[in-house]
């Protein structure tokens, strides 16, 4: 407390009275929807967790006791088009033994065309059906890459990267207590040799996701682009220095790739209307694949999945609708998760030669109820229980804005400040701790309770491994792992500047129709009445 006497940002502390309103807005009284329409055991797993080579001998495994008698169906993306073609790229199997026959090759061959996963599918039962994505083991420890190493740098940890698409800090403390529970855990039980840090004042500098993730991917913090229409967020700029170092890069997001407002690999640049027929998929995906061949990524983990997944609800995006987004049985979110565990455990099984940088985009929480999010709530309570575990790996959970389409965050202070109250955490297993230093440890201590944005976090990855910036103890080179200045307020930031700064005081609030706005009221009422009056004895008659 008397550090925080000399600290010029101190975080907003919510009311009792906006608490119990945020939590009746929320519903979070109301039961969880859950994913239960699907058989909880998988049609086909394979054994290993990691292969050296796309040719690698895999041992599969498919049981299709479930299917009842009926054949499964096996599905890939169509390399040209992007999406499951099932005409083209479609097969049906009647026993096990043919099945995984095909798997061992198909595994390879989609491989090759830089795909991480296939879809199986059998019927169950009248209008019952059972479906999964069977994912490959990551591609590890390639001996002729340009960029490994011939011995690991030890000062090289992995870091891993969940990204909480419109989730605010007091969003995640109310809709995820499975997971703040799991957070606690961590940190007091002695079995586990980790901690969690909690980052109060991670300000979002603006009410939309482009801003903030540019500046963590490319370390550019200015406005100079119109979003939706000319922005990047120059992904290359941090992947490359990641690649460069040696590390196995991973980048997945749960967006559809041809979604007319694209997705974080296309820059959620506004795509116009969505593709239809073949020659448009080919067109879309050829220009798509020009963009993200440059961005130095191993691996895209399921992002591709995503189209096909939504096309079972007739969307195209998750930013609205529906409610719940099921896939086998489990909500979809959870399966980048599994998918982002089983690189980090081939990381291990393959000899920990080659480190790992994943960063995982998740949109659950991008909707208009701010209800969603609550679905996965116990898919990423396990998933960090797990992840604490992986002694070499540094997790980084942040989000990038709070809800900004809920009737919440239209018609209450309280929530439109939410829209800029972003959450960070860190898990530091003890290993980590000890390869990072005492120094950079008590500086991250220190700036859980100081005013940070993505742009620290930028400088905070790009440090590790870089001798000259790892060893600057300037904020400015090495983010979180030197100490913010006591005095930095939002006037030290690049944020809009309608953005409500997360520093208690820093914003005067009036009350709802306090009398001295009237007046703004009736001038604003009166331009519209007077444009309405212009366009009425203008416009022609019809």
């Amino acid at each position: 407390s008397s550090d925080l006497e000399n600290v010029s940002c101190v975080a907003h502390v919510s009311t009792d009275e906006d608490c119990q309103m945020a939590n009746k807005e929320y519903r979070n009284h109301q039961k969880i929807p859950q994913c239960n329409e699907g058989p909880e055991k998988d049609i086909c797993s394979i054994e290993e967790t990691w292969r050296a080579s796309p040719e690698s001998k895999l041992t599969i495994q498919c049981d299709l006791t479930i299917c009842k008698g009926h054949p499964v169906s096996v599905t890939g993306i169509h390399p040209l088009e992007g999406v499951v073609d099932k005409e083209k790229e479609g097969y049906t199997f009647n026993n096990s033994t043919a099945l995984e026959r095909f798997l061992g090759h198909f595994v390879i061959v989609n491989t090759l065309r830089k795909f991480s996963f296939c879809f199986l599918r059998c019927k169950t039962g009248r209008k019952k059906y059972a479906q999964q994505i069977l994912m490959f083991p990551p591609l590890l420890d390639i001996e002729d890459s340009e960029f490994l190493p011939d011995k690991k740098d030890p000062s090289l940890i992995n870091i891993n990267i969940v990204m909480l698409d419109s989730v605010s800090r007091a969003h995640f403390y109310r809709s995820l207590p499975k997971t703040v529970s799991t957070l606690r855990n961590i940190v007091y039980n002695k079995s586990i040799n980790a901690t969690v840090l909690d980052f109060e004042l991670l300000q979002s500098s603006a009410p939309f996701t482009f801003h903030n993730i540019r500046a963590f991917m490319s370390g550019k913090s200015d406005f100079d682009y119109i979003e939706h229409s000319n922005g990047t967020y120059q992904i290359e700029v941090l992947y490359k220095k990641m690649k460069n170092q040696g590390y196995y890069t991973l980048l997945q997001e749960d967006s559809c790739w041809f979604d007319e407002w694209g997705s974080l690999f296309t820059n959620n640049i506004f795509q116009n209307k969505t593709p239809h027929s073949r020659k448009e998929f080919q067109n879309r995906w050829s220009g798509f694949q020009d963009v993200v061949n440059g961005y130095h990524v191993d691996d895209y983990g399921l992002s591709y999945s995503s189209c096909d997944v939504f096309k079972q609800y007739n969307v195209t995006n998750q930013f609205n609708r529906p409610l719940k987004i099921c896939f086998g049985g489990k909500v979809y979110s959870e399966l980048f998760l599994d998918y982002s565990l089983s690189v980090f455990q081939g990381y291990i099984d393959s000899g920990k030669r080659q480190p790992i940088f994943a960063y995982t985009h998740l949109n659950a929480g991008h909707e208009v109820t701010g209800t969603r999010i609550r679905q996965i709530d116990y898919a990423v309570s396990g998933y960090l229980h797990a992840i604490a575990h992986e002694e070499d790996t540094l997790t980084l959970v942040f989000s990038d804005h709070g809800p900004k389409t809920t009737k919440f965050s239209f018609q209450t202070m309280e929530g439109r400040g939410e829209i800029y109250d972003s959450l960070l955490f860190a898990i530091v297993p003890e290993n980590v701790a000890n390869i990072l230093g005492l120094r950079r440890m008590r500086a991250m201590i220190t700036n859980q309770k100081r005013l940070l944005t993505t742009l620290d976090l930028h400088n905070t990855v790009i440090s590790i491994g870089d001798s000259e910036r790892s060893t600057s103890d300037s904020y400015l080179k090495e983010g979180l792992f030197s100490e913010i200045p006591a005095n930095r307020t939002c006037a030290d930031l690049s944020i809009k500047p309608s953005a409500v700064c997360k520093c208690e005081g820093w914003d005067q609030k009036f009350p709802d129709n306090d009398p001295q706005f009237i007046f703004l009221a009736e001038f604003g009422l009166g331009l519209l009445n007077n444009k309405i009056q212009d366009d009425y004895l203008t416009t022609p008659d019809a």
